[in-house]
């Protein structure tokens, strides 16, 4: 199987190996299946027992009990390790669609020991998560050891209010293998993929604050608004383009159009188009440019 369900963990397959001997006449198949399993939340699980066809019968392993604890995060526990990943954010309490920068780390001992990332993932149903675009690699010591690593920056904003878990993310990265090998292999590089685990954290989403103005249209951050008329004479079914710019620091993605208010029931309105580039969008660091445009036209 592919999967096997059990609550509060995912258990997927990873690889299976097979082996064949022969001793005194007797031959003997053996093919073991290895699983990774992952929880999802801190606490006891139950993995259920699996049933194996075996000739004309059945044959079913036994039940294990898992305990899920919290990562050891500290200095101490990551010196120890060979390689592992680290998910760090700038806050953990902010607002529904505010903004907030992380990054996925991974560590591997040894200098230039990450030779390259295969991927990255870090998900969550309550949360939209910017993709990973730029790796930064470094080395650091860790307890008087020298890692190599790879970090990853990116951001997210939470889509509903409440107390959320994020992690544990993974990483894949190619090590360099520390046996460059002999003869003709020593002169190509041979790698190993390695699949590092990150830390989990807890956050706290607040809800926006009430008594938001009737123009509210959901970006949150510090914004600067600028309109520029296409015209500022026309006649009676001319057409006339707002063009408006917003410029700051914040989620220029969930911002609709500022509302262009028109107490004239005689003016034609038609709905406002948005542009936003990956280049000039916001990270929560650096400033972002939204461009909107809307036409209306005078009727009588």
């Amino acid at each position: 199987s592919a999967q096997i369900p059990a609550e509060g963990l995912e258990i997927s397959h990873s690889k299976k190996h097979s082996n064949f001997s022969n001793v005194n006449g007797v031959s003997t198949f053996v093919t073991t299946h290895f699983y990774r399993v992952r929880g999802t939340e801190l606490g006891q699980y139950r993995i259920p027992g699996v049933s194996v066809p075996f000739k004309d019968s059945e044959v079913s392993t036994q039940p294990i009990v898992v305990t899920i604890h919290e990562r050891d995060n500290s200095d101490a526990a990551h010196a120890s390790r060979s390689e592992f990943g680290k998910l760090e954010l700038d806050k953990t309490e902010f607002y529904v669609n505010e903004i907030v920068p992380f990054t996925m780390t991974g560590y591997v001992r040894g200098r230039n020991s990450i030779n390259d990332v295969v991927r990255a993932q870090l998900q969550h149903e309550s949360f939209i998560f910017k993709g990973f675009r730029n790796v930064r690699t470094d080395a650091s010591e860790i307890g008087n050891t020298l890692f190599s690593n790879a970090c990853l920056p990116s951001t997210f904003f939470a889509l509903k209010p409440g107390e959320h878990r994020l992690g544990p993310g993974m990483m894949a990265v190619r090590v360099l293998d520390s046996d460059g090998g002999r003869g003709l292999s020593a002169f190509f590089t041979r790698t190993t993929l390695k699949d590092l685990a990150t830390n989990t954290v807890t956050t706290t989403v607040k809800p926006l604050p009430e008594g938001a103005p009737a123009s509210f249209t959901g970006g949150v951050g510090v914004f600067l608004i600028n309109a520029k008329p296409s015209t500022t004479k026309l006649n009676i079914g001319d057409p006339i383009s707002m063009d408006f710019e917003v410029t700051g620091i914040g989620n220029l993605r969930t911002m609709s159009a500022p509302v262009f208010s028109i107490t004239d029931e005689n003016w034609k309105i038609f709905d406002p188009a948005k542009t936003l580039t990956d280049e000039e969008d916001s990270d929560g660091i650096e400033p972002g440019i939204a461009r909107f445009s809307q036409v209306i036209i005078p009727e009588f």
